[in-house]
Formats: structure tokens, sequence, C-alpha cells
């Protein structure tokens, strides 16, 4: 029994995959070594690669169920041949071509590609916690301070901010919301300096180790 499941909605482009004709295959693991690898790349994939002769809509779930072999190999550390064996089987559950000794050979070649494995193990790394933030919006607004009755003149308004968080957790899309006044803006907006002083300092000394910045990619 396969070690791996292969979710339904990867079955398809992971078949159309393997089933690529040889020239076209090579031009597709070349295209992908091409790239620079980092975080980034991994989202921004499926929508740079154009495989020849292959509709949009095709090349984004063959690039897609790629994608997902390797940033399942990334989470897991399994040694090559280990993992190309379970893709095989888990293959086998829903499409013959699994069985192949080609198919096993296109595997290990798309596996190999360091491009993506420096990516996804970069971007395992990202996601390794709990809540990973999606997008950030701030919405300021003025509430008036009523007096008992309402038909008055308020006594004032308040200038109110609230920051939204937008993020993902355990699959699930989320939102959170936190109120803010002028002063908590101003602390925000210096935490946020200081934060982008401390990255630029450790660039420095990435580039002084010449180790790669695979954030930034």
């Amino acid at each position: 029994m396969a070690k791996l499941n292969i979710p339904t909605t990867n079955r398809e482009g992971t078949s159309k995959l393997l089933a690529l004709p040889s020239e076209v295959f090579d031009r597709l693991l070349a295209d992908i070594s091409a790239q620079a690898a980092g975080i980034k790349l991994i989202p921004s994939l499926p929508t740079v690669i154009k495989i020849s002769n292959v509709s949009v809509v095709d090349s984004e779930k063959i690039v897609s169920a790629l994608i997902a072999l390797h940033i399942v190999r990334a989470a897991k550390d399994t040694p090559l041949d280990e993992f190309v064996s379970d893709v095989a089987q888990a293959i086998e559950s829903f499409d013959p071509i699994g069985k192949s000794d080609d198919a096993k050979k296109g595997l290990r070649l798309l596996l190999e590609v360091n491009t993506l494995v420096v990516s996804s193990k970069a971007f395992t790394i990202f996601l390794d916690q709990g809540r990973t933030l999606y997008a950030t919006k701030i919405l300021t607004d003025i509430r008036f301070a009523f007096r008992s009755d309402a038909t008055a003149t308020p006594y004032g308004a308040v200038i109110l901010h609230t920051l939204k968080l937008s993020y993902h957790e355990e699959g699930h899309h989320k939102e959170f919301l936190v109120g803010l006044d002028d002063d908590d803006l101003k602390s925000l907006k210096a935490a946020i300096d200081r934060a982008e002083a401390k990255a630029t300092t450790l660039r420095t000394h990435l580039n002084t180790a010449e180790v790669a910045d695979l954030s930034r990619g």
C-alpha cells in the first residue's frame, strides 16, 4: 500500500505532468531550473511557467502538482529513492502510468530540480509557524461621543485606527482586528523600522558569509 496519498486536486496535474512529450518535459525542467530560488518562487511559479502546447489552465495544474510533491518531500525530509517509490505507488492508485519505469525516471528528474528543492525547503521553514500573515490593512475612522440626548451636539469625536490582520491557520483563512490610537501607530512604525534595520544587518552578515538569502528569492 502506498505510503503517500496524492490529493484529488493534484491528481490530474500529476498525470498530465508524467504524460508530457520528452522535449516538452525537458523544456519544463530547463525553465524551472532557470528561476531564482527562494520562498517567493513557490506561490508564483504556476503563473510564471508556460508549458509548450499546453493550455494555461493545464500548465498551472501541472506546475502546482509538481510544487506539491516538492513541498511534501521538503517537509518530510524523505530520501529521494524512497520518495520516488512512494510517489509512484501513490500514482498507481489513480493512473497506471505510475507503474512505468519512464514515469519513475521522470519523477526522479523532477524531484532533483535544485531550484525547487531549495525553494520548497525555504518555503516549509517559512510556513512552520502556527499562523502566517496573508494581508494587512489599517482602517481609520471617526466615532462621535454622543450625549445622553442623542439629538444634541456630541461632546466631541475620537479618531480610531483598526489594524486588520488576515492570516492562514491550519489551512483556514482568518482575520484578527486590533484597535489603535495615534501613539500605537507610532509604536508600530518604530517596531517595523527596527525590524527592517535588523533584517538589513542580518543580510549584511549573510553576504559576508556568502549564504544565500532565500527570503527574497
